[in-house]
């Protein structure tokens, strides 16, 4: 593995001239492996965006299981994927014959979708989904892999000694992998975001509530318990809120109702660019590509990490965006939702009656921002493929 201080880093404002391989020779196909989350999702859909901008007529296929998150997200993007039948990993004590059962059947699957259509390249984004399609297809096709958090996921870890890159978005990363290319690309986020502008504000009230791609129990319960132990808090604010879930959705519109609090609330948005760009302030946790997309929104934040991620990781996400100025954070781990709604609320009013600090954070923000992340993978993926051209 390359030490830390050799890693090569991508030119943050975009792809060099003469950087690229022969352009008369794009890949016809690449197949993405990814899923499990809208965090894994999001950058495998930016980096497509960015392919089929570079390479027209590229071949775009996804691999996935069928979660209701991954539906939704594969629906609205207009993805062609082959959906897994994969348990989740977890479940292989509880039901071991039926786990390796619909694993057989995704490795079967995936091996026909590559007899069918052989790809040039093969991208991997992280999530279990990622884990049969590496299996089908080893040494059938070049392999890069992307890893969005500062803690390496499993699925990369697992695969990265085989990978023929892996793209990272912390060079700190690099330390807890073993792998024979890495190249700091940053994370990829999609088209809307790369090239969103913020507008200038300096009075605003208008906040954006992630509950994340799955939800966030925890933090919809802080934000409903605020409009109704203190709703003198939201007054005049405007909250548009992203639950995750449609039960979380109803339980949060109702509570801001009661407060009479100006809301906007669903299971899920799909113009979060335009929604960022209205707001003053997110608050949401901390997944390593919502914060790449808050960076290019320069939207400062008020994260409240998972405390159950794997590896603690995006507690590490978190911390590099608030020894940045860009966030602050709340930590969730054994702490009455009482407490926590306390915490939240007391971070809001600083932030929402102080402009002259969220705008010192939203230029932090910006500064981490990394908006030719995708198109810096497909030059990894263009010279991956150029280093194996005979």
């Amino acid at each position: 593995m390359s030490a830390r201080g050799d890693l090569p880093v991508s030119d943050p404002r975009g792809p060099r001239p003469g950087s690229a391989t022969d352009p008369a020779l794009p890949p016809r196909r690449l197949l993405f492996a990814s899923g499990g989350s809208g965090g894994h999702l999001f950058p495998a859909i930016a980096i497509a965006e960015a392919a089929l901008n570079r390479w027209p007529g590229c071949d775009i296929r996804f691999v996935t299981t069928d979660r209701d998150i991954e539906r939704t997200i594969c629906e609205a993007a207009g993805l062609t994927r082959l959906v897994l039948p994969l348990m989740p990993l977890a479940s292989i004590r509880r039901s071991p014959l039926a786990f390796w059962r619909d694993w057989r059947a995704s490795v079967r699957g995936v091996r026909e979708l590559l007899r069918t259509s052989p790809p040039d390249a093969i991208v991997g984004t992280g999530g279990w989904s990622m884990a049969p399609v590496l299996s089908a297809a080893r040494g059938m096709a070049p392999l890069i892999l992307c890893e969005q958090n500062a803690i390496p996921g499993r699925a990369i870890r697992w695969h990265a000694r085989r990978a023929d890159a892996v793209c990272l978005t912390d060079p700190a990363s690099a330390q807890r992998l073993r792998a024979g290319r890495i190249v700091v690309t940053g994370n990829p986020v999609r088209a809307a975001f790369a090239a969103a502008r913020r507008p200038h504000r300096d009075a605003g009230r208008t906040l954006l509530v992630l509950g994340g791609s799955q939800g966030a129990r925890a933090l919809n319960q802080a934000l409903a318990r605020l409009a109704e132990t203190c709703p003198a808090w939201l007054a005049d604010c405007r909250v548009m809120h992203q639950t995750g879930s449609q039960a979380d959705a109803e339980r949060c519109a109702a509570a801001y109702a009661r407060a009479n609090v100006d809301a906007e609330v669903a299971p899920f948005f799909h113009d979060l660019d335009q929604r960022g760009l209205a707001a003053d302030v997110a608050i949401c946790r901390a997944g390593a590509t919502t914060l790449a997309e808050l960076a290019c929104l320069g939207l400062p934040a008020i994260l409240i990490p998972y405390p159950l991620a794997a590896a603690d990781h995006q507690r590490w996400n978190a911390h590099r965006y608030a020894n940045a100025g860009a966030a602050r954070i709340i930590e969730e781990r054994g702490r009455p939702a009482e407490a926590l709604s306390g915490d939240l609320g007391e971070a809001l009013r600083d932030m929402l009656t102080d402009a002259a600090r969220r705008g010192t954070m939203s230029a932090a923000m910006t500064s981490l921002a990394r908006p030719t992340a995708a198109d810096a993978v497909l030059d990894v993926v263009e010279e991956t493929l150029a280093r194996r051209t005979p």
